[in-house]
């Protein structure tokens, strides 16, 4: 699907061609623009190019409501021109313009053209942008950009596309655009800032949005065919990329949905590394470490749980994985007697049947070993941690399940002497050869070693809570995993198409900034129901209809719907006053 647009660019305002198409990779619409023609000042008419008019097989098209012949006979240097003036009558039908001259139309063509703006989109995304407190904090910190930054905030949440085509989007929708904005210059800005700049920014950041509340830290791999980022190194890839890769770790509030705190690491450094660093970064920008963080198994190591202990007033949460001890110990104390009423765990999808238990840990320089509620009271609690055991029992049987039909497949294998099971050699031990008989026995010792802990999952804590509230905090982690698949699917960065360290963080940042004002949408959406209604892109689309036009100096709004006033009363912001309405 194509259409047409105005874009003045330098001296010239141009036509271009959008096309929409749907793209399979990161599964949203996405657009191609070409130029396919110019107004020429004296005359003001379109010339368009021969190429379009001979090959687009159209005959007339349609520019901001009005159609236009492209088949007339009417050449000029060698490409077809037709007259818009009569735009200016389309116009004037809609606001009355102050004296409008006809024999000085031409002189005010371009002006019209340039002017009249789809506005409520960067009306809502700006005014979201002022009630966080992200707009006044940019300026502070990015006096002479700050301008540039929002726009390009603005684009990448409107238009899910490619940073190439952000001028032209941005010269379609505000009135209001920064003097000389150009390709060029958002390239410029990706060299530009500092990385006292952007720590500065954390810490106005972080002094705002800072609540009481729960941080989920994660890191994400994001790869690249770049050969001049430093950084981009070969790792363990979370999206099976056989690719050099970038690692992002994010600190993101449970409570307030918004991002806190970014950083980028080398791809070869894994997770369960980077924690200390990180929060020694954020210690270093925020002050201190008066935080509580809620982790993943993959950066839980003895390591990292003393580094943690050693914080005053760090709080943790975090998923411990089954090759520790002290894990499977927990399980076989709790195993026969946890599956009772008085365990129960209320989960958001009532299907789900979880039951939660807690214990305590002694955890020392020697030792880590679970103990009873009387062995802690004679401990010193320095050194007392929290176990929370929850145990899912229909998930124990799936797992069951699927280990059993996968056991039977390899021995099926193994019996008629296939040739491909070796890759599953780590299935041998299940499996005992009955003497010289070829007749394969299951090792029924191993296989239920295997599976004693089905369904069960752990996390420890500095801080005692009741197995309920746990669950829930460590739930609501996911909220930095949204986070990372809409940079991926909606934002673009599926790969880091850009070259150098440098432009390689800035255009992180700048993602970080955009994930800012795309989860404060979201938290608005989520706290007033609008989900029932809308997705974030018809919101988008729905504002795309409302049109702004600038004459003298003087703004006035088109048309502004019902429904557009009710989006913008959901997210308590003012509608604007308008002289056309539905």
């Amino acid at each position: 699907m194509a259409c047409y647009l105005l874009n003045t660019k330098k001296d010239y305002t141009y036509v271009i061609e959008s096309v929409s198409y749907w793209d399979k990779d990161s599964k949203s619409v996405k657009n191609t623009k070409k130029i396919i023609g110019k107004v020429d000042k004296n005359s003001g008419n379109i010339i368009f190019k021969e190429d379009f008019v001979n090959n687009s097989g159209l005959k007339t098209i349609k520019i901001r409501g009005q159609e236009i012949d492209i088949t007339r006979p009417n050449i000029c240097n060698s490409s077809y021109s037709v007259p818009v003036t009569n735009l200016i009558d389309t116009i004037s039908n809609t606001i009355e313009l102050n004296s409008v001259d006809n024999s000085n139309q031409n002189n005010q063509l371009d002006e019209i053209l340039d002017n009249c703006k789809v506005f409520g989109v960067s009306y809502l995304l700006s005014s979201i942008c002022d009630q966080i407190n992200l707009t006044s904090i940019l300026k502070d910190v990015f006096t002479n950009i700050y301008s540039f930054i929002i726009y390009i905030i603005m684009y990448l949440i409107a238009s899910h596309d490619s940073m190439d085509n952000c001028v032209y989007w941005i010269a379609e929708n505000s009135n209001q655009q920064p003097s000389k904005f150009s390709s060029q210059r958002i390239s410029e800005l990706f060299d530009k800032i500092t990385a006292k700049e952007r720590n500065l920014f954390y810490k106005k950041w972080i002094d705002c949005s800072k609540e009481d509340e729960f941080i989920a830290l994660d890191i994400t791999s994001i790869p690249t065919y770049s050969k001049t980022i430093l950084d981009a190194e070969f790792g363990h890839s979370k999206n099976s990329d056989k690719m050099a890769q970038i690692n992002i770790c994010l600190l993101y509030g449970e409570k307030t949905y918004l991002p806190m705190y970014q950083t980028t690491y080398s791809g070869s450094i894994n997770d369960v590394s980077t924690l200390s660093s990180t929060l020694l970064e954020f210690k270093n920008i925020n002050g201190n470490l008066n935080i509580n963080i809620v982790m993943d198994r993959g950066f839980f190591s003895r390591k990292n749980i003393e580094f943690i202990l050693s914080q005053s007033n760090l709080r943790f949460l975090i998923s411990v994985p089954f090759t520790n001890n002290f894990v499977k110990q927990l399980v076989k104390n709790v195993k026969h007697n946890i599956d009772i009423a008085d365990n129960y765990i209320e989960a958001d999808n009532p299907n789900e049947i979880i039951r939660g238990v807690h214990h305590f840990i002694h955890w020392t320089n020697n030792d880590i070993v679970p103990i009873s509620e009387v062995e802690a009271s004679k401990t010193n609690q320095s050194e007392i941690l929290h176990a929370y055991i929850y145990y899912n029992p229909t998930n124990a049987q799936k797992e069951r399940q699927k280990f059993f039909e996968k056991l039977n497949n390899i021995k099926l294998l193994k019996i008629n002497n296939q040739t491909n099971i070796n890759k599953d050699s780590s299935f041998d031990k299940y499996f005992i050869k009955n003497g010289n008989n070829s007749l394969l026995l299951i090792n029924q010792t191993e296989v239920e070693e295997h599976l004693a802990n089905s369904g069960f999952f752990i996390l420890l804590s500095n801080v005692k809570n009741s197995p309920q509230d746990n669950f829930n905090i460590y739930r609501k982690r996911n909220v930095v995993e949204k986070a990372f698949n809409n940079w991926k699917q909606h934002l673009g960065l599926d790969r880091f198409h850009i070259s150098g360290n440098r432009r390689m963080v800035n255009k992180s940042f700048i993602l970080f900034l955009t994930q800012i004002v795309y989860s404060a949408i979201y938290k608005k959406m989520l706290d007033n129901h609008l989900f029932k209604k809308y997705t974030l892109s018809n919101v988008i689309n729905e504002m795309i209809k409302m049109k702004s036009l600038t004459i003298d100096n003087k703004q006035y709004i088109r048309s502004i719907s019902k429904t557009q006033k009710d989006i913008l009363n959901s997210f308590n912001i003012k509608t604007p006053n308008n002289i056309d309405e539905n």
